[in-house]
């Protein structure tokens, strides 16, 4: 029963330590992750408004990638469980917003200028990609910070199981070890009263004969 007891206190805590891998760590890698393909489809959409002359609307893809992005950053923010998450997610906010501020300014010179001009050109790749790839970068990190401590877990994991196996083990092994010591002595004990009733029976024999 005891052996039972520790058993399951043992792969309770193990499964514990598995449940906050998949809760906080992992929610935080799916933000991430799913900033980065926002911001990628934002920048897809300033590629089509400079080079693409088609049907499709890219200022409405990059407002709907805009508010997804937004989404993923907020729930960023509200699951902050490690150092240097609160961190990396101030410098994505504040490096975003720098983002949409010059995305503006990239609205009016193509407005004021045709298609593929160089102006135009030069200040996406100047003033926009450079902040595109800093965001990238930060949401990286993020992602890093969430999987290295995934792998902290997980090694964790490991050693709380291996923990597990040998405590069960070893009490295995001490019960069975005391079940034989108590058989050997009950066993020696009814040996000792077997010879002494032996003896005694013999002792009693002499007597009669």
């Amino acid at each position: 029963t005891a052996n039972s007891i520790i058993a399951i206190i043992n792969f309770s805590t193990l499964k514990n330590s598995i449940d906050n891998i998949l809760k906080s760590n992992y929610e935080s890698v799916l933000y991430a992750q799913n900033m980065v393909i926002a911001i990628e489809r934002q920048d897809s959409a300033e590629l089509a408004m400079m080079f693409e002359d088609n049907n499709e609307n890219p200022v409405k893809l990059f407002q709907d990638y805009e508010a997804n992005f937004k989404n993923w950053l907020d729930k960023a923010k509200n699951n902050i469980t490690e150092k240097g998450e609160d961190t990396v997610i101030s410098n994505i906010n504040s490096l975003y917003k720098e983002y949409l501020i010059k995305f503006s300014k990239f609205e009016i010179l193509l407005k004021e200028n045709i298609k593929n001009e160089k102006a135009t050109r030069d200040y996406y790749y100047n003033e926009i990609f450079p902040l595109f790839e800093d965001i990238k970068s930060e949401c990286r990190n993020l992602l890093n910070i969430n999987q290295d401590k995934m792998v902290v877990l997980k090694n964790e994991s490991a050693v709380i199981a291996k923990r597990a196996t040998f405590i069960n083990a070893s009490i295995s092994i001490g019960t069975i070890a005391i079940s034989l010591i108590f058989i050997i002595y009950l066993l020696n004990k009814i040996i000792r009263s077997l010879t002494n009733l032996d003896s005694k029976i013999k002792e009693i024999a002499k007597e009669l004969n």
